[in-house]
């Protein structure tokens, strides 16, 4: 929780994470940029989602500072990330501190949120406003919209459908012509409307069905504004929208949303009624769903998770009728970060955001005669005679020399040895554990685009696909060299996210060359041979419970320190 004193306004900023194990880490990495900081993880046990950590947040401020103090606050809640399957390099400290590489120094994620969101605490009242840790919005601010009013008010943009499915979705009360009805200043790109209701994570068919895409008509308004204003949120830019939007037909997806003290109170006297949790409740799900004139019970009714459904149940009767808006940014760029394709191509591919933001292709490295293309190297040393092709990002490594890295890869706390070769599409990261007080490293290694969420039954857990490959045919499957047991928990499906696949050893560097080895196991079919010389193997989960996040901090810490001076 960060209390920040602007003028004579405060503005409480707590950040929320799902495990207790990140609470060292955050304080060093808040209180080093020299501000208090005081960090709220969620209660232990079963996890509780984003809404259930949300609900525990609301209770320890007003356990700690009183309900008087935090209805003359203004709070900003920003969930830091919890496992981050789909970008394990940020499983250690979480999405919030994701680098991002701009021109005179890298700046965390933390610090982009609040850049962005600058405005906000001068347009709403005392309440919450809620953000998440993995998206960075440009938007044309100009128009007359604030947070001024009783309830909940929610951001919106357009968005493609495909978008769509993975997140929330408002359908106003008049999707006709909402543009004529709702925008009160003709030069606005900005409105402010009234939903009638808001859909989680639906198909482009359900969409379609309940009337959630924005008329034709209203897209010649929506679209063909000025891209010259300069009154974009920090920093100016001038966005191009109907090239990120077309050809797919736009529906208003969610992005943030603020409440009100009054609702803050009444969601912490229904926390006191249902804690401890035994269920996981989503923020925008379970906060939104029940709003609106056109609300519906079925996203509880017709859940399989009886406990789950009879808490959504009661917070439905508790926010159900609660006054609800969204203020639509029709000039914005939605840029979500949550996988490593998705921050490779943000980082070297958007131009928006790179120019936005005013990304640095080498920022404070040291390199020999390396030869470098379209990439991105962050506080890193680089032997010579290194190559590194368009599209990678390097952050917190040592190269020794002659080093070769193939297109879009993604490398993170690694000391790389002499003449390694990683090829295209190849994510790899070394993390510091603790194993039985000895400190081991183990240097995860997957494909850009492995899916570690998953999960197959034991029968056919090696059709999982692992470096672009399934497991079958790089393990001797079918054979008796090697059976589920060997990598998975006894019990249980499987998942790349559980599977034993990467050595712990004694340094950084001999940690990185086992992975080379997996690396080139893989391409020989004979991984499992290769493992079986290792005795202590550990899986992302292992690494989850085992990690040492300071020993990574110091890491990268020193490696700052060094290209800083």
């Amino acid at each position: 929780m960060l209390i920040l004193h602007r003028r004579v306004q405060l503005l409480q900023m707590t950040l929320v994470d799902c495990t207790r194990e990140k609470f060292s880490k955050y304080e060093q990495l808040l209180n080093d940029a020299g501000q208090k900081y005081i960090v709220i993880s969620d209660p232990p046990g079963v996890k509780v989602g984003s809404g259930g950590s949300t609900l525990h947040c609301l209770e320890y401020l007003a356990n700690n500072f009183g309900q008087h103090s935090l209805s003359q606050w203004k709070v900003l809640i920003i969930h830091a990330g919890g496992f981050s399957q789909r970008f394990p390099s940020q499983s250690v400290l979480g999405k919030v501190f994701l680098t991002l590489p701009c021109s005179k120094y890298p700046i965390q994620m933390l610090e982009a949120l609040l850049m962005m969101y600058i405005s906000i605490p001068g347009k709403m009242n005392y309440g919450v406003f809620i953000a998440a840790s993995d998206v960075i919005f440009l938007f044309n601010e100009k128009g007359n919209w604030d947070f001024r009013v009783p309830g909940f008010v929610a951001i919106a943009h357009p968005a493609s459908l495909k978008l769509a499915k993975n997140h929330g979705v408002f359908i106003l009360e008049d999707m006709i012509s909402p543009w004529g009805k709702y925008r009160s200043d003709p030069s606005s790109p900005a409105m402010v409307a009234t939903p009638k209701c808001f859909l989680h994570k639906q198909t482009a068919e359900v969409l379609k069905h309940k009337g959630a895409v924005i008329p034709d008509s209203d897209l010649i308004h929506t679209y063909q504004l000025s891209r010259s204003d300069t009154s974009i949120n920090l920093p100016p830019i001038s966005l191009q929208i109907s090239a990120l939007i077309h050809p797919a037909p736009p529906v208003y997806v969610d992005l943030a949303f603020y409440f009100d003290v009054p609702t803050a109170l009444k969601l912490i006297q229904f926390y006191a009624g249902v804690k401890p949790l035994k269920c996981e409740l989503e923020a925008y799900a379970d906060f939104l769903q029940p709003l609106g004139s056109a609300s519906s019970v079925d996203y509880y009714e017709q859940s399989s998770y009886p406990e789950k459904a009879r808490v959504q149940q009661k917070l439905f009767g508790i926010l159900n009728g609660t006054p609800f808006k969204v203020v639509i940014f029709h000039e914005a760029q939605f840029n979500h970060l949550g996988t490593i394709s998705e921050y490779l191509h943000h980082i070297c591919g958007n131009a928006t955001l790179r120019s936005a933001y005013q990304f640095a292709n080498h920022h404070g490295t040291e390199y020999g005669d390396a030869e470098r293309l379209d990439c991105s190297l962050i506080h890193s040393v680089l032997g010579e005679r290194s190559c590194i092709e368009a599209g990678t990002v390097i952050e917190y490594c040592i190269l020794e020399e002659g080093v070769s890295i193939g297109r879009n890869c993604l490398l993170s706390n690694l000391h790389v040895p002499m003449n390694a070769v990683i090829p295209s599409n190849t994510f790899i990261h070394t993390v510091t554990l603790l194993v039985q007080h000895e400190v081991l490293y183990a240097t995860c290694v997957f494909g850009v685009n492995d899916d570690l969420k998953r999960t197959l039954p034991r029968s056919c857990a090696f059709e999982l696909e692992f470096l672009n490959l399934p497991l079958t045919s790089v393990l001797g499957i079918g054979t008796s060299e090697c059976t589920t047991d060997d990598l998975w928990p006894a019990n249980g499906d499987c998942n790349l996210w559980t599977a034993k696949l990467f050595p712990a050893c004694s340094s950084r560097k001999q940690s990185c060359e086992a992975a080379l080895l997996t690396i080139a196991a893989i391409k020989e079919n004979g991984l499992f041979t290769f493992l079986r010389g290792f005795t202590v193997l550990v899986s992302m989960e292992d690494v989850m419970v085992l990690k040492t996040g300071t020993s990574m901090l110091d890491f990268q810490l020193g490696l700052q320190s060094k290209m800083l001076s």
